[in-house]
């Protein structure tokens, strides 16, 4: 009787791994897989009990003298008797679905050539590892990319022998990145496919003895080099043996790396510059309130750009036939053409506050006298309207800067930002503008809606009225009390 084929071959390299292999072997041997599959431990010199442990889990053990897990790695892929090769550490525990996930995706795509996916870091001892697990999926999907979508990680990865044999095996001059390099050969002869859902997890121990900086310099010159050369970084480890690496390539890595550090860095300084700009709840740039502290169900919502007919007025009376009261932010030169409309905000028991005169984009960059003019031209504008001078005040599309948070401090503004957008300016439709208030309303959040849109008279707002009906019945059912901003929190809503 015909003995069964083996479906995969399972290599794992191991230098003195004692205290590792048994987890590893034993993530093997809990395998949901149900085809045959044998185990191939290639003992790389180990003085301790490695092989005795592997033999004692039935797995085949191979010997390689020469130190490196390039030769670890190539006399294991010599031996294998299946058509699919795969590869671990071994430090690494791997997923129960691990081999039917790899061999699934041969059978049900059987021009592909190879198969890998990421790790994450267990064992650490210290919170160095909570970056490296943030980092390391960003650089590798980048150098996933870069790699035009070819390379493999060697704790986790899969490739056709007939594939591996034609390519020649691995690079035996380059000792460390062999598992990057042979990917990025094998590519060539077909499809390597990137499975997000095969995720393994390995010892932090290979990174405990980096520093955080060398570490960030490591990724950047590995990402570099697959950019540039074409080839794994290997000259930081210093087992360079492949002619190719030279300390000219090297050195341009190096600099390479200096100037990309410099340009991150920069990134990362305009990134938070940005965010404090830009994001609703920063404080980065100075005090704002975008919501108040409180368990109790009470929402505001605000309306910005506004006056604008008909809808302004459609807002109006149905906030009138629901017997709640609003905030809106309305721009000076919005109030100046439609006196009337104010007038009726503030005399149906709503709030009235500043949204600049014009919407510039940009106001909170703008200089002294225009970001000033802006502002007070507005305080007059309503004053000769309700014969009051707002206290609340919502930059135009939220953006803050030190400069206009202190012309409003000038002014005795109190700069209103917001929890929850419906981005109903972008008209999506009724039911994603629900959505978006919905599916995050919290107590004490503010809501911003538009019922004009900068200062174009006229601009059509049917769909923030349609969802304004629903957003309010759905909160009321909720048990939502709906409050102005300065009733939440507890300002003056005027000078």
């Amino acid at each position: 009787m015909k003995n069964n084929p083996v479906k995969i071959s399972v290599v794992i390299p191991a230098h003195n791994e004692e205290k590792f292999i048994k987890a590893t072997l034993d993530s093997l041997i809990k395998q949901d897989f149900k085809e045959k599959f044998e185990i191939i431990v290639v003992d790389n010199n180990s003085s301790d009990k490695t092989s005795e442990i592997a033999k004692s889990y039935g797995a085949k053990v191979v010997f390689e003298s020469r130190p490196g897990i390039v030769f670890a790695r190539q006399a294991g892929f010599n031996i294998a008797s299946s058509e699919i090769i795969v590869s671990t550490d071994a430090d690494t525990i791997l997923p129960s679905d691990w081999l039917s996930k790899i061999y699934s995706t041969f059978k049900n795509r059987p021009k592909i050539v190879g198969i890998t996916g990421f790790y994450e870091l267990y064992g650490a001892k210290s919170p160095k590892t909570v970056l490296i697990n943030l980092f390391l999926p960003i650089v590798k999907n980048l150098s996933w990319f870069v790699a035009k979508k070819g390379y493999f990680l060697g704790s986790n990865f899969a490739i056709k022998k007939s594939v591996f044999n034609k390519i020649g095996g691995f690079n035996p001059n380059i000792l460390w990145g062999e598992d990057v390099e042979i990917g990025m050969r094998a590519r060539r002869e077909g499809e390597i496919v990137l499975k997000y859902d095969l995720k393994v997890i390995t010892s932090a121990r290979r990174y405990e003895s980096l520093k955080i900086l060398e570490l960030f310099k490591l990724n950047i010159l590995s990402f570099l080099s697959i950019m540039f050369l074409n080839k794994p970084y290997v000259g930081y480890f210093k087992h360079v043996r492949d002619s190719h690496d030279s300390s000219v390539s090297v050195n341009r890595l190096k600099r390479l790396s200096q100037i990309m550090g410099a340009i991150l860095i920069g990134i990362f300084i305009f990134g938070v510059l940005f965010y404090g700009l830009a994001s609703p709840k920063s404080q980065i740039m100075g005090k704002t309130y975008w919501h108040s502290k409180t368990k109790e169900k009470v929402i505001a919502l605000t309306f910005d750009d506004g006056p604008n007919e008909p809808y302004t007025s459609e807002i109006l009376d149905i906030l009138k036939q629901e017997n709640i009261h609003a905030t809106f932010f309305v721009l000076g030169e919005n109030a100046k053409y439609y006196p009337g409309v104010v007038k009726k905000e503030y005399d149906n028991g709503n709030v009235v506050g500043n949204h600049s005169y014009s919407h510039l984009m940009l106001l909170s960059l703008e200089d002294n006298a225009k970001m000033s003019n802006q502002i007070s031209s507005t305080q007059d504008e309503i004053y000769k309207i309700i014969n009051q001078y707002p206290h609340l005040f919502r930059p135009p599309h939220g953006y803050k800067t030190p400069f206009l948070l202190g012309a409003l401090k000038k002014n005795n503004l109190v700069p209103i930002e917001w929890s929850d957008m419906t981005y109903d300016y972008y008209k999506p439709g009724v039911a994603i503008i629900v959505h978006n208030i919905m599916s995050k309303v919290k107590p004490g959040g503010i809501i911003v809606m538009h019922d004009g849109d900068k200062t174009i008279h006229g601009s059509n707002r049917a769909e923030t009225v349609a969802a304004l009906k629903i957003i309010i019945s759905r909160l009321k059912n909720k048990g939502y009390k709906f409050v102005t901003v300065n009733e939440l929190l507890k300002i003056p809503a005027y000078n």
